[in-house]
C-alpha cells in the first residue's frame, strides 16, 4: 500500500516500535499507547540522561505556548511500564510528490481524522466501530459533532507540535 498514495490507513500508520535494552527495560513489556517516529530521539537521549539540545528556554524567558526544543516526547515512562501512555493522540503528516497532495492525519484513541489542504473532503473514521476503515464519516450527519470537535484539537495538536529549533529571534 506504501506506493497507492498517501492514504494514511491504519495498516500504514500502526506499525510495531521494538525497543530492548536489557537489566534496563522490562522484557516482554507491550503497549497499545501512540507513538510516533518523533520521539525516538528524545527517548534515547532520556535513557541515557543526555538532555536535549538547546533545552528549554529559561520560565523567565519562555513565551506563552512555546514548542518544545524538539516535537518528539520521551517514550521512557510507558517504556518502564510508568504509564501506559505519554500521549493521547499523534499528528501524521505526508507530502506525496507523484499526486502533489499534502495530507495531515489526527489520531486518536479512537478516531482518525485526516485532512487534504485546500480541499473540502477528508476522512473521518471511528476506529473502535469499525476498525477496518471501511466507512468513511467525515459527511455522516451521525458524527458531524465529533468532526467538528476534533478539527480544533487537531490543529492546534499540529501547531504545537512544531519544534521550537532553530529558535526564532525576531519575526518579519
Amino acid at each position: 500500500m506504501l506506493r497507492k498514495g498517501p492514504f494514511h490507513f491504519e495498516g500504514l500508520l500502526r506499525v510495531p516500535m521494538v525497543w530492548g535494552w536489557p537489566g534496563e527495560l522490562p522484557a516482554g513489556r507491550r503497549s497499545d499507547g501512540p507513538a510516533s517516529a518523533v520521539d525516538v530521539a528524545p527517548t534515547v537521549l532520556d535513557l541515557c540522561d543526555v538532555p536535549v539540545p538547546e533545552g528549554r528556554v529559561p520560565p523567565k524567558r519562555k513565551a506563552a505556548n512555546e514548542p518544545p526544543a524538539w516535537p518528539g516526547r520521551s517514550l521512557r515512562p510507558q517504556l518502564t511500564g510508568e504509564v501506559d501512555a505519554v500521549r493521547d493522540a499523534v499528528v501524521v503528516e505526508n507530502d506525496e510528490d507523484y499526486l502533489g497532495l499534502r495530507v495531515r492525519t489526527y489520531v486518536t484513541d479512537r478516531y482518525k481524522l485526516t485532512v487534504y489542504p485546500g480541499e473540502p473532503y477528508g476522512e473521518l473514521f471511528d476506529l473502535r466501530e469499525d476498525p477496518d476503515e471501511l466507512y468513511n464519516r467525515w459527511d455522516d450527519e451521525r458524527y458531524a459533532d465529533v468532526r467538528r470537535r476534533l478539527r480544533p484539537e487537531f490543529f492546534e495538536r499540529y501547531v504545537l507540535s512544531e519544534r521550537g529549533l532553530p529558535r526564532r529571534l525576531c519575526h518579519a
